[in-house]
């Protein structure tokens, strides 16, 4: 990981839509890291790729349906790519 990202350990629920809190918590859990950016918050899943930033401030009604969509999204193309790794093995 480079020496510019600042890794947040749990100032982040402040700033963060209380509707992800859970989500974000599952991702921590799955050894994802979360980071403070100029615009809000950058998600890198576990192999250390950047995957998705989430916002400070919501653009319309459905931030929070969208960001749940693409955690989702982001989730699956993590397991697709583990059981790639794994089948060249």
């Amino acid at each position: 990981m480079s020496n510019a990202r600042t890794v947040v350990k749990s100032s982040w629920r402040r700033r963060l839509y209380r509707e992800l809190h859970d989500d974000v918590d599952e991702l921590l859990a799955r050894g994802w890291l979360i980071t403070t950016s100029a615009n809000g918050f950058k998600l890198y899943n576990s192999l250390g790729r950047y995957a998705l930033t989430i916002h400070s401030t919501p653009s319309d009604r459905r931030a929070v349906r969208n960001y749940r969509a693409a955690i989702k999204r982001k989730l699956q193309e993590e397991e697709h790519e583990l059981r790639c790794s794994q089948a060249l093995v």
